[in-house]
């Protein structure tokens, strides 16, 4: 089949390395927008569906991730597609990550997926289960239930609640270097100055602004809260 005209000049260009992954992104999503499927676009354009999906995770992505593709330190579709799968479920620690990290490829990444695999799962992060016949019962119901419930079980569902407010839940300490010194990366706090973080130093109480480059990630732990 003859590639259309459109997909003939992105070809071209794509030869020529003419467009950036971003453009080509665009244009992915344009297609799938005009109704093309993606096992369709890849075809047309001579490549895996696979990079055709890792483009997309270039649209609309987290701001760390963004800041790393228009800042040059990574344009690899497929490197930044691992790193937004792992934003999705360790948010926190990859924006982090990102801001202290000055090699960002492909091994870099899976390094860094190995760390996060073997720390404890964040609750916060754990899906949360529906019950369908939460879901499904008439508008109404629940209130006439918990009216002619018996006290002892209204009681037992607050202890039950009570239980679950007490379990600990892991937030990631993460632990750099700055020009030898040893300091905890501030992740609620953002510093005025573009391309800084907020550290504090081990064994001092105040917070410091220090330019994110010089930041070298050394530990990542979870600490529980209750």
């Amino acid at each position: 089949m003859k590639p259309i005209p459109i997909y003939d000049q992105v070809i071209e260009n794509l030869q020529r390395d003419d467009l950036k992954p971003l453009e080509l992104a665009n244009f992915i999503r344009g297609k799938l927008k005009s109704g093309d499927k993606k096992a369709h676009i890849a075809r047309q354009l001579g490549i895996d569906a696979s990079t055709v999906t890792q483009h997309l995770a270039l649209i609309d992505p987290p701001a760390c991730l963004e800041a790393v593709y228009t800042s040059g330190r990574c344009q690899s579709p497929k490197t930044l597609y691992d790193l937004r799968t792992l934003h999705e479920s360790h948010p926190e620690a990859v924006i982090a990550w990102c801001a202290t990290s000055t090699e960002i490829t492909r091994r870099t990444v899976a390094g860094l997926a190995e760390t996060l695999k073997a720390s404890p799962v964040s609750m916060a992060s754990a899906p949360l289960i529906e019950d369908d016949s939460e879901r499904s019962a008439p508008i109404g119901t629940h209130e006439a239930d918990a009216a002619c419930r018996p006290p002892e079980a209204l009681t037992q569902n607050v202890a039950i609640s009570v239980e679950l407010d007490a379990v600990p839940v892991a937030v990631p300490e993460v632990w750099v270097d700055v020009e030898g010194r040893r300091a905890q990366l501030v992740l609620d706090q953002c510093p005025v100055q573009p391309d800084h973080v907020f550290v504090r130093f081990e064994g001092s109480p105040k917070d410091e602004p220090v330019r994110a480059g010089g930041c070298r990630l050394i530990q990542l732990t979870d600490k529980h809260e209750a």
